[in-house]
């Protein structure tokens, strides 16, 4: 059984460690509500106004799809490449990962810029399409002009320090010694925070596996079927994990390194028996010697 980790985390251990990251994206909803179709469905059916609204999508899909892939795919690298921090969407990125960090999300940021680029030159080709695929339900006020289209689009990613506890404020020591415990516990609450998510993802990741390396699955009553990511997926969380270790918990080390084990050819493991039972049993034997830091 592994001991948990009982030293705090303090604000000024951390500030040569990481830093505060926010992920700022917009994207033009094209969609508007329709009353006039609204209206008309509702006195069709013969019921209210407001059971329901009309939302015409103003652009078809594939003008916009390019950038909304991009856009997601931004966001689920920032998640995965940072820590929770705060209700506001900001992040922690450690900075033993902030170089790898800063160059993908350079990718996704110049990917949104020719995307968005490449939308606002052809935008008034766009709604001219749209005069024909939405015959009656076209209307020219519905769409921004070309000026204002570039607005309706934001990609913006911002770096702050992680803040200092100096309070230098008119108010008594009391008052301020007061005021510097609360931050203390916020800032201890965020760290915890963050922390667990790191343990969060480990279980979800280990979790995942033993299910796939169970010998029979109970409904088809034959071998779980899983893909080469579900050792890929293992790897990558392997070699992240160091990264966002802002606390320098030697246990998160210590199960990174017993989790290599886990990393074997795809191939053997399905057509071998024998070593899906036994990395199975690896996965078990991990989940045990650190219950205490999965919730």
């Amino acid at each position: 059984m592994q001991t948990a980790n009982t030293t705090p985390a303090t604000a000024t251990g951390l500030q040569t460690k990481a830093m505060i990251v926010n992920l700022s994206i917009c994207l033009w909803s094209a969609r508007k509500h329709d009353k006039k179709i609204s209206r008309e469905v509702a006195n069709n059916h013969n019921t209210d106004t407001d059971a329901g609204r009309y939302n015409k999508i103003l652009m078809a899909k594939d003008k916009l799809e390019a950038i909304q892939k991009n856009a997601g795919a931004a966001r689920i690298y920032f998640y995965e490449n940072t820590l929770p921090w705060g209700d506001n969407g900001d992040r922690i990125l450690p900075s033993a990962n902030y170089f790898e960090f800063v160059r993908e999300m350079g990718f996704f940021q110049n990917q949104d810029e020719q995307l968005k680029n490449a939308f606002i030159d052809n935008y008034p080709a766009f709604v001219q399409d749209e005069r024909i695929r939405l015959n009656g339900m076209y209307s020219e006020s519905d769409y921004p002009s070309v000026n204002q289209i570039a607005g309706k689009f934001k990609f913006k990613v911002s770096f702050m320090p992680l803040p200092e506890m100096d309070f230098r404020l008119d108010l008594s020591q009391t008052e301020i010694n007061n005021l510097t415990k609360q931050v203390e516990n916020t800032f201890k609450e965020r760290i915890n925070a963050a922390v667990k998510d790191t343990w969060d993802r480990i279980k979800t990741q280990l979790t995942h596996m033993r299910e796939k390396l169970q010998p029979i699955d109970a409904d088809t009553n034959k071998p779980p079927v899983f893909r080469n990511s579900l050792v890929d997926n293992l790897k990558d969380i392997i070699e992240l994990l160091p990264k966002l270790n802002v606390t320098n918990d030697a246990n998160i080390d210590a199960i990174c390194k017993q989790m290599e084990s886990l990393v074997v050819d795809p191939e053997k493991l399905r057509t071998s028996s024998v070593l899906r039972s036994q990395k199975a049993d690896e996965v078990n034997k991990i989940l045990e010697n650190f219950s205490d830091f999965f919730s």
